[in-house]
């Protein structure tokens, strides 16, 4: 381990500690990056809980920002952190409704709307913000069910 890679987890350390981080650490910080992966591409295959679910699964998003907004740019493993947040921050806008937004959010992650899931996210969505998403739920004709 290098000598900047250990200042650079310092900085984390104490950023995680300041702001009551306990989920992630420095020996941990691409676990981050991966919650984040998992939860876009559960977003992209279309996603399957409540709007609240969604809401806390968005978490990882914000720790992210904390670790932009610590600026580090000196670290080679920040820009490398960065790089891949961006990526994934990429596909995540792809799939989010261009004009409208939850105005009761701060950051644009938050703020985005999904276009596609399903239905439990699509009735939270449609009643709390009068969106109108699109259900991909896979619908039965009455009396008959799934095959599995």
């Amino acid at each position: 381990m290098t000598e900047s890679n250990l200042d650079f987890k310092k900085y984390l350390d104490l950023a995680f500690e300041q702001k009551g981080i306990t989920q992630y650490t420095s020996s941990n910080y691409n676990d981050i990056l991966i919650d984040w992966d998992e939860f876009v591409t559960s977003c992209e295959e279309g996603y399957l809980h409540d709007k609240w679910t969604y809401d806390n699964d968005l978490y990882c998003r914000n720790v992210i920002q904390i670790i932009i907004d610590l600026q580090l740019a000196d670290f080679d493993e920040y820009q490398k952190f960065i790089g891949e947040a961006h990526r994934i921050d990429e596909r995540f806008k792809k799939i989010l409704l261009t004009d409208q937004f939850r105005l009761d959010q701060d950051f644009w992650w938050e703020k985005g709307i999904l276009q596609y899931a399903y239905e439990q996210y699509v009735k939270n969505i449609k009643e709390l913000y009068g969106v109108q998403v699109k259900d991909i739920t896979l619908k039965f004709p009455p009396g008959v069910g799934a095959l599995f």
